[in-house]
């Protein structure tokens, strides 16, 4: 009781001696390369998320059907139990295509028959063939991937909301602007992402290269802050 009474924030950890910096070449990254970067593209934007409502996956295809429209060079790969997503009435194959999207060139989605197998070296080998990671939930607990994404050098891209907005440096991350809304029946606002105005900042970026690579450097060296032996 003591010990919880002068607790008063318990973070995660995240583990650095798996999620660090990669070279291109080494050969998992340029096989993860190779399966989120169709030929044609040259940037990836990828998320990593459980298919829940507050992720709001629909508004990350949103994201993406205006950044490929202006820039046809970027992809987008998104890893999510797609088995669930009939569950919360979401068909995000169909989404994507409603948006002009094509499946495997545009909009890689991950097969949901080996969805949340990958290991943590694996996923930290996906992180690192990413030009950008993306996590645009309409509200985050902690927001972990984001944190292992730039833990291995890759540039971050947050909802400004709940606890993304609460903890990132801002000069180490890409803030996607939201809206609140209001939710009468569990008298809690909402901050979705607001779909146009994040897909303009992430199109900015993508010729940015000098703009992502100090964000990036920056959210390194912070996310050391958060390895398990300081947690």
């Amino acid at each position: 009781p003591q010990v919880g009474l002068k607790t008063s924030v318990v973070p995660n950890g995240v583990d650095l001696d798996t999620f660090r910096p990669l070279p291109r070449d080494d050969r998992a990254v340029r096989e993860w390369r190779s399966a989120i970067c169709p030929s044609g593209k040259s940037f990836v934007v990828s998320t990593v998320a459980l298919c829940q409502p507050r992720k709001d996956l629909g508004t990350t295809v949103q994201i993406a059907a205006k950044v490929v429209k202006a820039c046809p060079e970027v992809a987008f790969y998104l890893q999510t139990d797609c088995r669930r997503m009939l569950s919360y009435d979401l068909d995000l194959p169909h989404l994507a295509r409603w948006y002009g999207l094509k499946i495997g060139k545009d909009l890689v989605l991950h097969d949901p028959e080996t969805a949340q197998k990958y290991t943590d070296v694996e996923i930290a080998a996906l992180m690192n063939a990413s030009d950008l990671y993306m996590q645009a939930s309409v509200g985050e607990g902690w927001g972990l991937p984001a944190f292992e994404a730039a833990a291995c050098g890759t540039p971050v891209a947050v909802a400004d909301n709940t606890a993304p907005g609460s903890l990132w440096p801002r000069d180490a991350a890409i803030f996607l602007p939201v809206m609140e809304r209001w939710i009468p029946h569990y008298r809690l606002p909402r901050h979705p992402v607001l779909a146009d105005q994040a897909a303009e900042i992430i199109i900015s970026h993508v010729h940015d290269r000098d703009s992502l690579d100090r964000k990036a450097e920056r959210a390194k060296a912070w996310v050391q802050e958060y390895s398990w032996d300081r947690a």
